[in-house]
């Protein structure tokens, strides 16, 4: 598991105090990275309970970036130090829902599947269970959150996030996945963690959010390198990227409008 951290050490506090006694036979690597934070009164009782996390499953490693870099830095540097089978990239303010964690691992372990990444398991619009190609991945991020993906490590090793990218970080990520290795998505069979919205989401800033959707734009659509069939669905694709753009801006539009009216 690879946090990213950048001045939520309330949510650290309350991720160490969730990590179960039991971890139903597996071995976990946890890595979180933090992002030049400030030191303050939170950060003091971080560390202190950090220290006193002792399982015999666990190894727990903290890491300080000393320029505030990002992160997408934070998660490729965190990449290059994990050893796990398995990688998961975890929001600070997100939170494992250890006991179906552990089972989703222990079922994908002792199977067969020749998926890339598994997704938390939720109920929308695909089969669970079924095998989902990756081709139309530029079109809509339909599979959500890095949080609810857990990579096989074999799968991404050649790939790492584009640090240039202020939003739609795992949306790029799983384009970059697709081109270095051709990729299938499957879903789990259970939810493995819960999905936090904080006051400082990106979700909810609108500069970066719709910078990164325009970088996205102009990296993967416009110059049609995404894949080499994106020829044939280009047209297609950068239509129904424009139309989903578009809404996002109109609806960010209204929300930044309702804001200040309301101020």
């Amino acid at each position: 598991i690879i946090i990213p951290h950048f001045q939520r050490w309330e949510c650290l506090i309350l991720f160490l105090e969730s990590i179960p006694v039991d971890s139903n036979g597996l071995n976990v690597e946890i890595i979180i990275v933090d992002d030049a934070s400030k030191t303050d009164a939170s950060k003091v009782e971080f560390l202190s309970i950090l220290e006193n996390v002792n399982r015999p499953w666990l190894k727990l490693q903290f890491f300080q970036i000393l320029k505030n870099s990002g992160a997408p830095h934070c998660r490729n540097f965190g990449f290059d130090k994990a050893k796990g089978r398995y990688i998961h990239f975890l929001d600070s303010d997100d939170r494992v829902i250890w006991q179906n964690y552990f089972s989703v691992i222990n079922k994908v372990k002792t199977r067969s599947s020749n998926a890339s990444a598994f997704i938390s398991g939720k109920n929308f619009f695909i089969n669970p269970k079924q095998i989902l190609g990756s081709s139309y991945i530029a079109s809509f991020n339909w599979v959500g959150p890095l949080s609810g993906v857990l990579f096989v490590r074999n799968s991404i090793e050649n790939t790492r996030f584009d640090e240039s990218f202020e939003s739609a970080q795992d949306w790029a990520f799983y384009v970059e996945c697709y081109k270095n290795n051709g990729f299938d998505f499957e879903m789990a069979d259970q939810h493995f963690y819960l999905y936090t919205i904080s006051n400082d989401s990106i979700t909810l800033n609108n500069r970066k959010f719709l910078n990164g959707r325009l970088k996205f734009y102009y990296k993967y659509i416009a110059n049609k390198n995404v894949f080499k069939q994106a020829t044939f669905f280009s047209g297609l694709i950068i239509f129904s990227f424009r139309r989903r753009m578009f809404k996002e801006l109109n609806m960010f539009s209204t929300l930044h409008a309702v804001h200040f009216s309301n101020f």
